[in-house]
């Protein structure tokens, strides 16, 4: 991946971090950034997210400075073996316990879901780049998720409402995640 890439990627993630709540403050935990990567380590996912996704954001961050506002950035990550039920568990805790600030990768629906709705619940953020419901940017769609990769949403994309049509949550900003349309499902049709 070019250092122009991994740096663009980081910065998304500290503003999202930073701003999608509206309050800065509050999702800095400990005067640490902390960055969780939630991936399938072992399994079927392995190959195309896994331990390298965590390595990847470790070497972001390094690019990027190792910091952000002064603030240190730390990444951290598990294996949630591909079930659901362990993705949630490990979300609470980096949320309740552990001060994670950002939740990355989720490289499935099921789990992506799940924890879209914790990290809504908590209103803290959540950066999907791997799972591809279509309800993560419709009817689940949450203003403190980012999610891009795939696009399962019909053609043409410019036709298709999306998240910064709902209402504001209260004590949120006015910067609403929108549905990120790549390159290709914008300019090519799907056949």
């Amino acid at each position: 991946m070019s250092k122009v890439i991994v740096r663009s990627c980081l910065r998304a993630v500290v503003l999202a971090g930073l701003f999608l709540s509206g309050e800065a403050s509050a999702q800095i935990s400990d005067d640490v950034v902390k960055i969780g990567v939630l991936s399938d380590q072992a399994g079927p996912g392995a190959f195309a997210s896994g331990a390298s996704a965590a390595y990847a954001a470790r070497m972001a961050v390094r690019d990027f400075g190792g910091s952000v506002l002064g603030k240190p950035i730390v990444v951290i990550d598990a294996d949630f073996q591909n079930k659901t039920d362990i993705a949630v568990t490990i979300a609470r805790r980096w949320f309740d316990t552990e001060n994670v600030d950002v939740i990355a990768d989720l490289p499935f629906s099921s789990a992506a879901l799940a924890v879209q709705e914790i990290a809504r619940t908590k209103k803290k953020v959540s950066l999907i780049a791997g799972a591809a419901a279509s309800d993560l940017t419709g009817k689940a769609c949450s203003p403190f998720t980012l999610h891009w990769a795939d696009d399962t949403l019909p053609w043409p994309p410019r036709s298709l409402p999306d998240c910064s049509t709902k209402a504001p949550i209260p004590g949120s900003s006015s910067l609403r995640t929108t549905r990120l349309v790549s390159h290709f499902s914008a300019t090519q049709p799907p056949w």
